[in-house]
């Protein structure tokens, strides 16, 4: 037996060799609804819902955590981090919808976010989520596969639209994608062909004495070409994918897989169990961009595409370089490529950022 879309399917089921022979019927009938949500972790943002989160992400931003500290920033008073939207709704439901006879599995393949207002405590914050397109293709890595398509939009209780999120997930078949050598072979195979053992699990900052607060960058001073300092996540161990779900969706699995579903899957199933989740990404390149900017800065926008699991067990760097610096609307915006890199030097998730800055004669007013 194997798993395919929260349900066990008979190994009868014919693999598709080729596009062709994909059937994505029931999930295109579901093109353009609104989809009914699960319930969400959050509702109402609160310094505690926001601090959650930020404990959960290890982010000790006092932007995010220090009223006093934040009063003086462009934003005046605390807001949310980037990521912390996915605890007022999530779009998980929309990648699994309907059944597709020999696609095994899913994944989330990238995100493409356009941030427009703060998300500040007292705010009231809900989603609505539609599948956009369902795409076939044939992957060189993962032979055929689906892309889901999705269009998730968050609004606060004024009816504003904070923020949008075109996701995207691709469907595929296990079997399909070991035989091609995807899907985490690379680094099995870097690693002398099995996985590494779990590592003893990391001394987490005591959040009440590593608050930190950083410099302001100004637009004047960037320079096109530079990379911006890394954020080192260090070695993944499972206490990040708890802490991260915990602040995120208030539930703790481990390992990524369910034993209900690693039983279903079998045990030739060549997906490992423990990877970080792809939408964990935005949140590390959120880290990366506002420990870079500085709390006055403001982060637009997010793209980034999921090439390859980071693995439990192995080093994880986000990484960041300046491509391009404009005016717009009388706005300072600075454009950044984004990668994530494991220790092996494979580029595991890449992508693109634009950053609000001040300029150097249009500094805020408040100290800062």
């Amino acid at each position: 037996m194997i798993f395919q879309g929260g349900k066990t399917v008979s190994d009868e089921v014919k693999i598709p060799e080729h596009i062709d022979e994909i059937d994505t019927s029931d999930v295109e009938k579901y093109i353009g609804q609104d989809l009914e949500q699960p319930e969400y972790y959050n509702y109402d943002v609160s310094k505690d819902s926001i601090r959650h989160f930020a404990y959960g992400i290890n982010d000790y931003n006092a932007l995010y955590l220090d009223e006093g500290f934040a009063k003086r920033t462009r934003f005046e008073g605390i807001v949310a981090p980037p990521g912390y939207l996915y605890s007022h709704g999530h779009s998980i439901w929309a990648r699994i919808l309907g059944d597709i006879p020999g696609i095994t599995q899913n994944d989330n393949a990238g995100e493409q976010w356009e941030f427009l207002l703060p998300v500040r405590p007292g705010d009231r914050v809900t989603a609505n989520v539609k599948v956009s397109n369902v795409d076939k293709r044939q992957g060189r890595r993962a032979g055929p596969l689906v892309l889901v398509f999705s269009d998730m939009t968050f609004h606060n209780q004024n009816d504003e639209l904070v923020a949008r999120n075109i996701g995207s997930s691709f469907r595929f078949s296990a079997r399909g994608v070991a035989s091609r050598g995807g899907m985490g072979r690379a680094i099995i195979e870097a690693s002398g062909g099995k996985l590494r053992e779990i590592p003893e699990a990391p001394d987490f900052p005591s959040p009440g004495t590593h608050r930190y607060d950083t410099h302001n960058i100004y637009w004047d001073d960037v320079t096109v070409g530079e990379e911006i300092p890394p954020y080192e996540i260090g070695i993944l161990h499972p206490v990040h994918l708890e802490r991260y779900n915990s602040g995120t969706f208030g539930r703790f699995p481990y390992p990524s897989v369910s034993a209900e579903v690693a039983a279903a899957r079998g045990p030739d199933d060549p997906i490992p169990s423990l990877f970080a989740p792809g939408i964990m990404r935005t949140a590390w390149f959120g880290i990366l961009l506002t420990q870079w900017a500085g709390p006055n800065a403001w982060l637009s926008r997010l793209s980034y595409q999921n090439r390859e699991w980071n693995l439990v067990g192995y080093g994880v760097t986000c990484k960041g370089r300046i491509t391009g610096k404009r005016q717009e609307e009388g706005k300072f915006l600075v454009d950044l490529d984004v990668w994530v890199e494991n220790e092996f030097g494979m580029v595991t998730n890449s992508g693109s950022a634009v950053v609000e800055l001040f300029a150097n004669s249009i500094r805020p007013g408040t100290g800062m």
